[in-house]
């Protein structure tokens, strides 16, 4: 078996020992895994398992007609049958007498399906003890474990269905010849048997084995889109919209739901948010160009494009949002399309417009040159909505030793607070930014932000700017602080969770199942149980044209901490979403809102209370304050070794790409090269000189190589020899299993 598998098995050993972590931190499983899994807790108990029942039921989805309703109704509904229910369990009953039966068994492989059912049906009973206990203990131990296992149906069901059908088998049987006598012969016996299973099973024989939305045709305009880029450009990449949310899964006019399907008619890289949990790099993308698109910043968009060497726009209007339809965009994105000159339409297929990006750096084969080497730009960021560093200087490379050093380039608040790197204090008038620098900065000039009219204090009758206030810098050793007044007036917002204009409201009324409680002067306790309860502050007069610091004081006490998320009254769409990290005391949490859409107004911030199933969620909520933040004038900040330099012009290479492991530059003639593929140390460049030792990350994304030898560069990803480790292993092993059974004559018979 290993060997068979060894051609994808050793490959994902090998991501799994060095890149793991990435899967277990990615924004989607971030928000998603421990609601998943207790999901499948909420399921995991002594009625359900046996019935093989699943959080599955309890999912909703959009028909053919966009309405929503349960994915497993014809299910329900069969279940909500009372006489079906205990012919479920007597069924189970059998599958029980049966793995007795194996367990008294001397036989070897009954012995081995026992241990595997047992085990099965242990890491499905995760809410009853004490296998609760093993599966809470495995995922504390090993968070990998965790992640891999989140949904332990999916996971485990499957072999568990095996040893049901197996040991049903044998415990009917067991059945038939030891009740059966001269008047009910065995064969009556087991043909109840198969009648019960016939009764059990009615909704799959009457049609219901398959989810009906798993059976609709996909469009022709899909196939012409297959077509269309079989015959253009297959070394290009491909960015498709709307990219109206972080999660990997898209809803269709046509029915479809899922992660996707393009991928599997191009052979085209497409930068799709299925692929984001194996790539720190591809997630980063998802930030800039969702706060580019619904900023509607036109430059922004076009320096995304060149960032990210994008040569095709893929827009798919088949694609909506049940929940909020407006989010995607759609209106939006076509005007700026239209109004750009970078971008024009190359074919059009029902709703899908297919447009060609015209790249200053005219990659070959995802590969181009440079005359000279970029400029060097710290620190390394790992996630960002805003690459100043790319807007000011175009192609950079990241460096220890930096030309270009942005003290405050980690604002980014869409998976964490701030604060890991910039710590945060504050005053009744003033707030102070501070961050640690690098001891070895020293002789480095400040450079001033030009963004200096940021904090407009506006009189809240005159509805009239009469001040801008300007931050102060100062340096003190290795640490650089920015300190600004906190913008009294208009675009000021002091919320109070108990105050009548706080809506709060829970999902489910039942206040056995959750509700707010005021439990002091400005705290409000939300308590959840299986249930969301929300508290939302409504500021419509805030302009988008402006950033926010937003502080929060919060509590947890027990379960899921608040997930506070920000609302967007023109897209309606979440420009943030993240979980509060946990506190069993008030804490202040800040929030950084980048500025978006110059003619934009209005926010909803959101603090959701959930819970599932019996995991209880209670937290509470003090004061929430909102004020002006200077975000341009900060991330623009940066200390410079010397006079800013001119952008590297790009060159033109001669480059092949033969498989998806392996490049080759002919006669290059460049000083540095890059190869636009996400950043790994797996990839290696060598010439006639052999390996080329720098391998530096190029954009903050991609590879980079500074050559010393002008002539030929190959590159290559040397991991993928796992890949051919194991087509290799499976070709040697048919060779040994064919000389076995010819020796043995078992073939080849004279």
């Amino acid at each position: 078996l290993f060997i068979t598998n060894a051609f994808w098995l050793l490959p994902f050993v090998y991501f799994t020992v060095i890149n793991s972590q990435v899967a277990v931190t990615n924004k989607i499983n971030q928000m998603a895994t421990q609601t998943i899994f207790l999901e499948n807790k909420q399921h995991g108990n002594l009625l359900e398992v046996p019935l093989l029942k699943s959080f599955w039921f309890e999912k909703i989805d959009p028909d053919l007609e966009g309405r929503f309703n349960y994915l497993f109704l014809p299910w329900r509904e069969h279940l909500s049958n009372p006489l079906i229910l205990i012919l479920g369990y007597l069924l189970f009953a059998v599958v029980i007498i049966g793995a007795i039966r194996a367990a008294r068994e001397k036989n070897w492989l009954d012995s081995a399906y026992l241990d595997i059912f047992i085990f099965s049906l242990i890491m499905l009973l995760s809410s009853v003890p004490p296998f609760s206990f093993i599966v809470d203990l495995l995922r504390k131990v090993v968070p990998l474990f965790g992640q891999a296992f989140r949904f332990p149906f999916t996971k485990f069901s499957i072999a568990l269905s095996l040893f049901y059908a197996l040991f049903f088998s044998a415990g009917a049987l067991w059945i038939s010849k030891r009740f059966s006598f001269e008047k009910v012969p065995q064969r009556v016996v087991l043909l109840l048997s198969g009648l019960a299973i016939f009764l059990f099973m009615l909704p799959a024989i009457g049609g219901n084995l398959f989810y009906k939305k798993e059976k609709i045709a996909i469009p022709q305009e899909y196939s012409d889109t297959f077509k269309f880029f079989r015959k253009n450009g297959k070394n290009t990449r491909i960015a498709n919209f709307p990219q109206h949310t972080f999660w990997g899964w898209n809803y269709y006019k046509w029915g479809y739901g899922g992660s996707g399907f393009l991928w599997y008619g191009i052979d085209q890289p497409i930068l799709d948010r299925a692929f984001d949990p194996w790539s720190r790099q591809n997630e980063n993308y998802y930030w800039e160009i969702s706060q580019a698109v619904y900023s509607r910043d036109l430059p922004q968009f076009a320096k995304i494009l060149e960032k990210y060497q994008i040569s095709w726009l893929l827009s798919d209007q088949n694609v909506i949002s049940p929940v909020s339809p407006k989010s995607v965009f759609t209106e939006e994105f076509e005007t700026m399309l239209v109004a750009s000159n970078k971008v024009h339409l190359e074919q059009e297929f029902g709703k899908i417009k297919i447009y060609k990006v015209d790249l200053e750096s005219k990659p070959k084969n995802f590969l181009f040159g440079l005359q000279s080497e970029p400029p060097a730009v710290g620190p390394l960021t790992s996630y960002d909505s805003f690459d100043v560093a790319y807007t000011g200087y175009g192609i950079y490379q990241s460096s220890e030793i930096p030309d270009y050093y942005y003290p405050f380039s980690d604002l980014f608040t869409g998976r964490t607070p701030l604060g890991s790197t910039i710590k945060v204090t504050e005053t009744d008038g003033e707030f102070k930014l501070e961050t640690e620098i690098p001891p070895d900065l020293a002789g480095y000039q400040l450079r001033q932000s030009t963004f200096e009219n940021e904090l407009p204090y506006i009189d809240s009758a005159k509805l009239e700017v009469l001040e801008y206030k300007k931050p102060e810098v100062s340096i003190s050793g290795n640490t650089i602080s920015v300190t600004f007044p906190k913008t009294r007036g208009y675009f000021e917002r002091f919320l109070d969770p108990t105050d009548e204009e706080a809506l709060k409201a829970c999902d489910n009324p039942d206040p056995e199942k959750g509700q707010h409680i005021a439990v002091q002067k400005s705290v409000l306790q939300s308590f959840s149980k299986n249930n969301t309860c929300r508290v939302s502050f409504r500021t419509p007069s805030l302009s988008h044209n402006l950033s926010y610091l937003i502080a929060a004081q919060t509590k947890n006490i027990s379960g899921q901490s608040h997930v506070f998320w920000v609302e967007n009254s023109s897209s309606h769409k979440p420009d943030q979403e993240l979980y509060v990290p946990k506190s069993k005391e008030f804490e202040i949490v800040y929030f950084v809102q980048p500025p978006m859409a110059s003619d934009g107004l209005g926010y909803t911030l959101h603090f959701d209370n959930r819970s599932v199933g019996n995991d209880v969620s209670v937290n509470d909520l003090g004061n929430v304050e909102v004020y002006p933040f200077p975000y341009r004038y900060l991330k623009s900040l940066v200390l410079a070794r010397g006079e800013a330099t001119n952008p590297v012009e790009y060159i033109n290479i001669e480059a092949s790409h033969p498989n998806q492991s392996f490049y080759q530059i002919k006669n290059n003639t460049a000083q540095f090269v890059v190869l636009s593929q996400s950043f790994d140390k797996g990839w290696i460049a060598y010439d006639s000189n052999g390996l080329i030792e720098e391998h530096v990350l190029v954009n903050n994304w991609e590879n980079g190589w500074k050559t010393s030898n002008q002539g030929d560069i190959t590159i290559v990803y040397w991991p993928q020899i796992f890949q051919y480790l194991g087509f290799g292993l499976l070709g040697i092993s048919s060779i040994v299993v064919i000389f076995k059974l010819w020796n043995s004559r078992l073939i080849f018979k004279k």
